[in-house]
């Protein structure tokens, strides 16, 4: 039977405190053993953790230096974007999402991650992003440069809807890739979202798709910049479709690629 958390503290800390936080639950759900005043997750089922509204409503959750880990099956939920924010604070990535996981998160704003996948990365996980902000995240790297400001998706299954992913940054000297997103290998789905004001180094300003699949569907990428192509997308020998979707600087001039693209008004 699955666990249902509900988180009541908006601290960053594991301790016997009385409360229940965002990492103790996801530690709870992880490792399927309690912590503290969170209970077993299940072996078997989606926990699913709660972070009801605070006051004030625009409440934050500022991570301690670490990021957040999803290693086990996980749905969480938070009262929306614009009602809980959940800052790395420029110390570290915001979310982990870990191998053959199946995780959802909902409602939240998650902004300050620092290194590929800034915001969130993905590794061969199933993962659904729904009615969320995923901004101001950095990735960065020397050389060759980083890859992934707002989210890094390596082989896995990420599916964004009624989301944002704006104003995150790949920095780098060289070669940096996907100031909003990354693909690599992976699945890519947006739709009714929005990928903008996204910035890189090298190319692919707001997706930067490497032998993977991205398609677009009732979405806007537009006001993302890259300095040496791929202003909204850049695909490197994947499969990219756009459907009923607004799609400006769009870069063709990609290396051995299958571009295919359907655009319908």
């Amino acid at each position: 039977m699955l666990s249902v958390y509900a988180v009541n503290s908006l601290a960053d800390l594991v301790a016997p405190d009385g409360l229940i936080t965002l990492r103790e639950a996801l530690e709870a759900a992880n490792t399927n053993a309690a912590v503290y005043d969170a209970p077993a997750g299940s072996a078997t089922e989606a926990d699913m953790i709660i972070i009801f509204a605070q006051d004030p409503p625009d409440s934050r959750i500022t991570l301690e230096g670490s990021q957040l880990e999803i290693l086990d099956d996980v749905e969480i939920y938070g009262p929306g974007p614009e009602g809980l924010t959940i800052d790395a604070d420029g110390r570290s990535r915001v979310f982990y999402v870990g191998e053959n996981v199946e995780a959802a998160l909902w409602g939240l704003t998650i902004t300050g991650g620092v290194g590929s996948g800034g915001g969130i990365y993905n590794y061969k996980a199933t993962l659904d992003i729904t009615r969320a902000v995923i901004s101001h995240n950095v990735a960065s790297g020397s050389g060759w440069g980083g890859e992934g400001g707002g989210i890094y998706n390596s082989a896995g299954n990420v599916t964004i809807s009624d989301a944002v992913v704006s104003h995150n940054v790949v920095l780098g000297q060289s070669y940096s890739k996907g100031g909003g997103i990354y693909n690599s290998y992976g699945v890519l789905n947006i739709t009714n979202s929005t990928v903008s004001h996204n910035t890189v180094n090298y190319s692919g300003g707001g997706v930067y798709d490497l032998r993977g699949t991205v398609t677009v569907v009732n979405s806007t990428i537009c006001d993302n910049t890259a300095s040496s192509g791929g202003g909204a997308i850049f695909d490197h020998s994947g499969t990219v479709t756009i459907v009923n979707s607004i799609v400006s600087g769009f870069f063709l001039g990609c290396w051995w690629r299958d571009l295919q693209l359907q655009r319908h008004t």
